[in-house]
């Protein structure tokens, strides 16, 4: 196995639980801020049991396969490398989404969004159309997709990556959602949608060095907003008129403190009913809004 510094090996545990202690306390040494968490999830996954059965077999010994690859899984995540990224996986409304570096991790400030979304498309007719932008895992899309009935969802994305790594979500969540990729709106011209979301990159052009280990391994793709992290929000001011149905909803995240600013990008281009939804920690999360009726 590769060394890291402060990486201390060490033969292998005779237990399950003297393994668990002995990465816990060394993700904790590495900064990571929930280590014990961190560390039963990536042996539960090493020796393929639930979590909580850790806790039921403490004494289980580990095969020497076993700990090398729990100490590679370990390593990896005291080097910074989001855990969901080791995992493969993130959960999502409920469903198991698969993730890899080509993708931004998906969020539960995002399913702020989601829920939103499913409460207004109850109220409405069907058929209903609705289109996702940026989708990247395609955890938005594919959630409605999910859980509504009569509504045919489309979804887009530039990265050809991130764009195969929603289709097999997709497919593992027994939808359909109809991807395409390119920039932005420009694969869904000539086409009408009722209900446009999206969680674009909103983070500031030089904020993006700074951020902490985890998020700077996120694609920065679908991080850079631009110099003020507001370049997508004017744009999609600006074009969604070309796929939004006359009136149509419009559901955005953005940034905590983008809220004043993003609101006045689409009020400036003519849009109404604008309201902030916030996320669990009562910052401003999303941008709701219905589209001009007059084109």
């Amino acid at each position: 196995m590769i060394k890291q510094k402060g990486f201390r090996m060490r033969s292998k545990p005779h237990t399950s639980l003297a393994a668990l202690q002995w990465a816990a306390s060394y993700l904790k040494e590495q900064g990571i801020t929930e280590a014990r968490l961190d560390a039963e999830l990536l042996l539960a996954y090493c020796i393929k049991v639930d979590r909580f059965q850790l806790y039921l077999a403490p004494g289980r010994p580990l095969s020497g396969s076993e700990w090398d690859d729990y100490q590679t899984l370990v390593m990896l995540r005291g080097r910074r490398k989001p855990l969901q990224y080791i995992l493969g996986k993130q959960e999502f409304m409920s469903l198991e989404l698969q993730v890899t570096p080509a993708v931004l991790i998906p969020r539960p400030d995002t399913e702020i969004l989601v829920e939103a979304a499913l409460v207004w498309a109850g109220t409405q007719p069907r058929p209903l159309r609705i289109l996702d932008l940026c989708t990247g895992s395609g955890a938005i899309g594919i959630s409605l997709a999910r859980y509504l009935e009569g509504v045919e969802v489309w979804a887009g994305d530039i990265s050809p990556a991130a764009l195969k790594v929603a289709r097999s979500n997709a497919d593992r969540c027994g939808v359909i959602v109809n991807f395409a990729q390119g920039d932005l709106l420009t694969p869904f011209l000539g086409n009408r949608f009722h209900l446009v979301t999206s969680n674009p990159p909103y983070i500031p052009s030089p904020i993006i060095p700074t951020l902490q280990p985890e998020l700077a391994a996120e694609p920065q793709l679908a991080l850079d907003g631009g110099s003020d992290g507001l370049d997508f929000y004017r744009r999609l001011a600006q074009e969604l008129h070309l796929v939004l149905e006359p009136g149509g909803k419009i559901m955005l995240e953005i940034g905590w403190d983008q809220g004043s600013e993003v609101e006045s990008i689409f009020a400036g281009a003519g849009f109404c009913h604008l309201e902030l939804l916030k996320d669990y920690g009562q910052r401003n999360r999303v941008l709701v809004g219905s589209g001009p009726r007059i084109l």
